[in-house]
């Protein structure tokens, strides 16, 4: 019911805890944790206010175990759970992530600006979406299923449309 994040020197062996997440019942570990290119800043998803969350922290990128991180700003928030964050755009300042807004049943892909704005829904189409971007954030492979589809790939490009290419063969009783 307790997780501590540690900043480590590997030179010198030094730690400092940077934050701590304490819960009455347990706390959900993820990977989504990750270190802005900028060094100062990182993203960490939280059940803090009863939904899986993600808050952007900053830190002294000079020295890092001087203090404890500071929580900037939460970035979504409402009745629903991010699952994973898919890619962080820093060029453009946006987060594109996985969650369940809307629908406990369905996965979409999401996008929000580190600032805290421009939310945004990107997949429409009802069902499970999962998203792998390309280095350059410009398109990504989506992955599609729902109940009655079978799984599908598509190369998609940020604003623009997406092109099938592959889909599951359906087997026929």
């Amino acid at each position: 019911n307790r997780l501590d994040l540690y900043f480590v020197d590997a030179r010198s062996g030094r730690s400092r805890l940077v934050l701590r997440e304490v819960s009455d019942a347990w706390i959900e570990i993820t990977d989504d944790f990750h270190v802005l290119k900028s060094g100062d800043r990182f993203l960490w998803s939280s059940w803090r206010d009863g939904h899986t969350h993600l808050y952007l922290y900053s830190f002294n990128s000079r020295d890092p175990l001087a203090a404890e991180a500071n929580l900037e700003r939460q970035l979504t928030r409402g009745e629903f759970e991010v699952s994973k964050v898919s890619a962080v755009d820093e060029a453009s300042g946006t987060v594109y992530f996985a969650a369940n807004q809307g629908d406990a049943r369905q996965q979409h892909l999401f996008s929000v600006k580190l600032d805290g704005s421009d939310f945004r829904r990107i997949t429409e189409t009802p069902g499970s979406h999962s998203a792998t971007f390309a280095p350059d954030h410009r398109s990504y492979v989506l992955t599609y299923s729902a109940l009655m589809t079978p799984p599908r790939l598509s190369v998609c490009k940020i604003g623009g449309r997406c092109a099938e290419i592959w889909q599951s063969s359906s087997i026929e009783p």
